[in-house]
């Protein structure tokens, strides 16, 4: 099995899968057309906090989406989610990959430098203020961190 294969695994791992309708029909695709679930994160108690959809291209492990559950919208709860994928990613030598796209337009350097504290960078920079902005995040190993 491929390491972003396993990655994707060991993320689904003992987690509560679900199809939210409500979300954009293109967020739940992969390139190749599959749909990707959205992956439940919960709390130590057992409470739901909210949701990551993540798939394989070409490698590397494309986050679609990372959402905190509505009332949970705490930066705390995003970082807790993102920083364990990171660091599957990481255990793996996997690649991450995404596009900052924040429902509000006004937040996208917000969103950019919030990704770029969890170790993405741009992929062609500078920032050009369009809605939509690639970002990658290579593994990290002990002499790259």
């Amino acid at each position: 099995m491929d390491p972003a294969d396993r990655l994707v695994e060991q993320f689904k791992s003992g987690r509560s899968t679900a199809d939210h309708t409500d979300k954009m029909e293109k967020c739940k695709r992969d390139s190749l057309g599959e749909e990707v679930p959205f992956i439940g994160l919960e709390a130590p108690a057992g409470t739901l906090i909210g949701w990551v959809a993540i798939c394989v291209t070409a490698g590397a492990v494309e986050l679609m989406w990372i959402e905190t559950k509505k009332g949970r919208e705490n930066k705390k709860r995003g970082d807790q989610m993102l920083k364990e994928l990171c660091n599957l990613a990481d255990k793996w030598g996997v690649a991450l990959t995404l596009q900052a796209a924040p429902w509000d337009e006004a937040k996208l350097d917000a969103l950019i430098d919030w990704y770029e504290k969890n170790g993405f960078v741009l992929d062609a920079p500078p920032r050009n203020h369009t809605r939509y902005q690639r970002m990658t995040r290579k593994p990290r190993t002990n002499g790259n961190r």
